[in-house]
C-alpha cells in the first residue's frame, strides 16, 4: 500500500469503496482532516456537496441528516483505524505511546441521524 493515504485508505474500506474513486471524489476534502475535531467539519462540508447530488426519495431534512451521520461516522471510523495503524509504527519508534482502547474503539463517538440538527444547530 506504499503511496497511500491510510486516511483515505480506511475511509475507502470502512465506505465499502476502492482507494481510487475515494481519492478521486474525497481526497481533497479527507486531506483537510488533520485532527479529529476537524471530523464535524469535514462531514458538514460533504453533507453540502452530497445534497446537491441527491436524486433519491429522501426529503430535504432527511437527507442532510442522513448524509452527515454517514461521512461522520466513516470518518470517525477511519481515523481510529489510522491511529491504530500508526500507533503500531509508533510503537517501534517511541514504545510506550499509545491511545487508549477506549480511544480507538471503532464503536464510541458515533451518531445516528437524529443526533444532527444542522450546520448551526
Amino acid at each position: 500500500m506504499t503511496g497511500e493515504d491510510r486516511l483515505i485508505k480506511h475511509f475507502a474500506d470502512a465506505l465499502g469503496s476502492d482507494y481510487e474513486l475515494v481519492a478521486n471524489y474525497y481526497g481533497e476534502h479527507i486531506a483537510g482532516v488533520e485532527e479529529d475535531y476537524m471530523i464535524k467539519d469535514f462531514a458538514e462540508l460533504m453533507t453540502e456537496e452530497l445534497q446537491a447530488e441527491y436524486g433519491g426519495d429522501l426529503n430535504e431534512e432527511d437527507r442532510a441528516k442522513f448524509h452527515y451521520a454517514l461521512m461522520f461516522n466513516t470518518m470517525t471510523i477511519a481515523w481510529k483505524r489510522m491511529l491504530r495503524e500508526e500507533m503500531d509504527d509508533w510503537d517501534h519508534a517511541n514504545p510506550g505511546t499509545r491511545y487508549s482502547e477506549e480511544a480507538l474503539d471503532e464503536t464510541k463517538g458515533l451518531i445516528s441521524n437524529k443526533d444532527w440538527h444542522g450546520p448551526d444547530g
